[in-house]
């Protein structure tokens, strides 16, 4: 799969797709299908492309193995479990979303959606049941650290630099 951020305007999403061959497009009513009959690898598990902001979308396929390596060690050394919540506030065209969505069917854990726009107005229904937080650490220093979000047993952060103030904070909470 490849989720594509509609925000880059219908010119790079055309020119991300073109690039993709297979594809299925649901935009809104329309179903948009390439007729590249091009197998896929089965290997192959997602696709992310970059912004094209300093040029073209330039995507890397991610394997299967290496996607479930990362959700699988995580899975395993933390515990994730049925009982946790897993809070999606990544974009799903940001590969933080994977461990989100595949740990969550993997393990049976829930998973929360939200949009980090409506963070403020949906936020109080679900911080008293988030069990892991997984963002960059920008995200967590916005909105984690201002919720009082204290059943949170895991704060996963990546991305970016994490500072050691921020880690303070977390702890602190």
């Amino acid at each position: 799969f490849c989720v594509i951020n509609e925000d880059y305007g219908k010119d790079k999403r055309n020119e991300t797709l073109s690039k993709l061959g297979n594809y299925i497009l649901i935009d809104g009513d329309s179903i948009i299908c390439s007729d590249d009959n091009t197998p896929i690898n089965e290997n192959e598990s997602y696709v992310l492309f970059t912004s094209g902001t300093t040029g073209t979308p330039k995507g890397i396929i991610i394997s299967e193995a290496a996607a479930l390596n990362t959700v699988n060690a995580i899975n395993k050394m933390f515990a994730v479990s049925a009982t946790d919540v897993i809070l999606n506030i990544s974009n799903l065209y940001f590969d933080l979303s994977v461990f989100d969505i595949f740990s969550s069917m993997i393990t049976g854990a829930e998973i929360v959606s939200v949009n980090p726009l409506f963070w403020n107005s949906v936020g109080d229904r679900y911080s008293n049941r988030i069990t892991i937080w997984n963002s960059t650490p920008a995200l967590a220093n916005e909105f984690a650290t201002k919720k009082g979000l204290d059943h949170i047993r895991l704060f996963l952060m990546s991305g970016d630099f994490v500072a050691i103030n921020l880690v303070d904070k977390l702890f602190s909470m």
